[in-house]
């Protein structure tokens, strides 16, 4: 059963090339239905115009995707953005990847991970995937964590932790 969208939805902004946005718009509609996050141009802003939708900044969860997030994030301040970084491998942060989110951390709202999903290597689209169960959770978990996060409680643990 598909929960209704939220009343403002995602504007998705990929703080660079790859950093999952298309994916992270599919993995949301399939639990929060279509239109749930829109990738807008670069060039709109009337996406952002009086904040219809919550600013998401997209990044790979690597050092090149953290320093690409803060340059985003400090463009798109006023829009008080969430931060999703998006998990590149299985493994545990390596120090200067954990000591930027850390830094991060103090410059927006909150800080959301998306866990990395073998499944979607062997996916066009990640709604290809839409009964897979592993990546059915995640998408759930990731509308949560940022509904949690929308309401000002901190989605991702402290500790460079996956989940």
């Amino acid at each position: 059963m598909t929960a209704p969208a939220p009343a403002a939805g995602y504007a998705l902004v990929a703080a660079h090339g790859g950093a999952g946005a298309g994916t992270v718009a599919d993995l949301l509609a399939l639990v929060l239905g279509p239109g749930a996050a829109v990738e807008p141009d670069a060039n709109a802003a009337a996406a952002f115009a009086d904040r219809p939708r919550q600013v998401l900044v997209l990044a790979r969860r690597n050092a090149r995707g953290l320093s690409a997030a803060a340059e985003a994030c400090a463009r798109l301040q006023r829009h008080r953005p969430l931060l999703l970084l998006v998990a590149d491998a299985p493994l545990r942060d390596p120090a200067v990847v954990a000591y930027r989110i850390e830094a991060l951390r103090s410059r927006v709202p909150a800080v959301v991970g998306l866990p990395y999903l073998p499944a979607l290597r062997g996916a066009d689209r990640a709604a290809d995937l839409a009964e897979h169960p592993k990546v059915r959770a995640a998408a759930a978990r990731l509308a949560a964590d940022l509904q949690r996060a929308r309401a000002g409680a901190p989605a991702l643990p402290r500790s460079g932790a996956r989940r």
